[in-house]
């Protein structure tokens, strides 16, 4: 695995925002949110239907989701069409693409620049292609390190922050619409660290985490992160993909998983300490529906290890060392989803052993399970997961716990703003003994967890969240017997 000398990391997600349109254009105009009419008014305004996007998991929605487009509505931004069926988690591209468009219930409003929108509306629906165009920016505060970096023995720091900026596209290329839909999709991807500080995944090293605290944000120079060609069978019941991609896009659903704005902690969206889920690279997903109208799906995937940062066909690599994980998903959604809705689902996973980790970081190939779920009541969410893993490392060197747990509750648009509020709690119990790794894996304690965000939108296409972790008894920092860690991200997108 060929990463950054600073850690034995890797991360991946497939980015979301960015838009200093928004900015540039309300002049921070005013904090009251005037009356929007309803998609249905908007609509009848224009003489034309009011086609709506749905994010994928968009836990802020308790009506059916609309498009802020300012005033008048002359015109009216709508959005790219949905499907009967949403692909994936709330970190695929497909979830992106339903993001690049201004949504309403903001903290700020004025008139948003139109053109933009309408020309992306204009290109799909001329030539099937999508657009999403997504900043991230992210900064970490801990209120104790350890005195020297666990992995490298180079000095630590305090803060961590960086940007992470994605171009994604797509291009429905056959059978739009229609049974055995073709299309191509594609992300240009790039992060870096700035201000002197530490990259913010890899910041688990100067606090002695056991579970990175952040993992939007690795350094890479820009690279296609995602290629891959997806192809419908029968519409709405069976899709698969074949290229470089990542298991997290469509495995292990979860409607606040979003790292860019919701939890930073990995263990609820990106569970690397507890999964040994690998970062982009050659792999094969599909999502079934076995019966028609029905919310069951099952969801498959299988992907390359020992993924190369920056290498975006290393394909040939990928099966000359055949090292792989193996993920299999069955799931039910009740309700209306993707909007007001309950959600469980059982998992099953396998990964080899990886042949690419720097000397001293435990791997051994291994199996594991996972139940997760949530509960709606009205505006409350209730969710948990319990996690049973045997294999060890993972294709970051990381995957260091035999059981996790995670349970929390989040109270859905506080004061009429787009967003959450959200609390959750975690527990990660670490293998007793690692073979043939470093002294500094062995013995490690069991770690808790409690973090807590505010998921706000700002202007109608920039997110802000503020939020604060607390890490009980950091397993590879023994002196220090609780750590808080402060973040703020910013969440642009196009």
């Amino acid at each position: 695995m060929n990463l950054p000398s600073r850690s034995p990391l890797a991360s991946l997600e497939t980015g979301c925002a960015l838009s200093i349109l928004t900015l540039l254009s309300t002049g921070c105009a005013s904090t009251a949110r005037p009356g929007v009419p309803s998609p249905a008014r908007a609509g009848a305004l224009t003489g034309a239907p009011s086609t709506l996007v749905q994010e994928v998991g968009d836990a802020e929605d308790l009506e059916e989701p609309d498009i802020y487009d300012g005033s008048p509505f002359q015109e009216p931004i709508e959005g790219y069409p949905r499907g009967d069926r949403i692909i994936g988690t709330p970190v695929d591209p497909e979830a992106d693409f339903a993001r690049g468009f201004p949504k309403k219930n903001s903290v700020l409003t004025g008139e948003i620049p139109k053109s933009y929108f309408q020309w992306k509306e204009k290109l799909y629906a001329d030539y099937g292609i999508k657009l999403a165009f997504n900043l991230t920016l992210i900064g970490q505060l801990a209120s104790d390190v350890l005195p020297q970096d666990w992995l490298t023995g180079g000095d630590t720091n305090r803060a961590a922050s960086g940007i992470g900026l994605v171009l994604e596209g797509k291009w429905e290329a056959i059978n739009r619409g229609e049974d055995y839909q073709g299309s191509l999709t594609a992300a240009v991807d790039w992060r870096q660290a700035f201000g002197g500080t530490s990259v913010p995944a890899f910041f688990l090293q100067d606090t002695g985490s056991i579970w990175t605290t952040d993992l939007t944000v690795i350094e890479w120079d820009p690279w296609l992160s995602t290629f891959y060609w997806e192809q419908w069978f029968t519409k709405n019941r069976f899709v698969a993909r074949v290229g470089t991609q990542a298991a997290v896009q469509i495995f292990d659903f979860f409607r606040f998983k979003d790292g860019r704005s919701s939890f930073s902690n990995s263990e609820f969206w990106f569970p690397i300490a507890s999964t040994p889920l690998p970062g982009p690279g050659l792999g094969a997903s599909f999502e079934l529906w076995p019966k028609k109208d029905s919310p069951l799906y099952v969801v498959g995937t299988v992907n390359d290890l020992n993924f190369e940062v920056g290498k975006s066909f290393a394909w040939d690599e990928a099966f000359r060392r055949g090292e792989f994980f193996y993920g299999l998903e069955v799931g039910y959604n009740w309700g209306t989803f993707p909007t007001n809705f309950d959600h469980l689902h059982a998992q099953i996973f396998y990964a080899d052993e990886a042949s690419t980790l720097p000397a001293g970081l435990p791997s051994k190939s291994g199996a594991g399970f996972k139940i997760r779920g949530s509960k709606q009541w009205d505006r409350v969410v209730g969710f948990a997961s319990y996690t049973n893993n045997n294999a060890q490392g993972g294709p970051f060197g990381i995957t260091l716990l035999e059981n996790a747990a995670t349970a929390g509750v989040a109270y859905l648009r506080p004061l009429d703003i787009r967003g959450e509020i959200s609390i959750g709690a975690n527990w990660g119990q670490p293998f007793s003994s690692f073979a043939g790794a470093a002294p500094v894996f062995q013995g490690l304690k069991d770690q808790y967890g409690i973090e807590t965000y505010w998921k706000l939108l700002l202007t109608p296409d920039v997110w802000i969240t503020p939020g604060i972790q607390l890490v009980f008894d950091p397993a590879l920092n023994p002196d220090v017997s609780t750590l808080a860690i402060g973040t703020v991200k910013l969440h642009f997108f196009l």
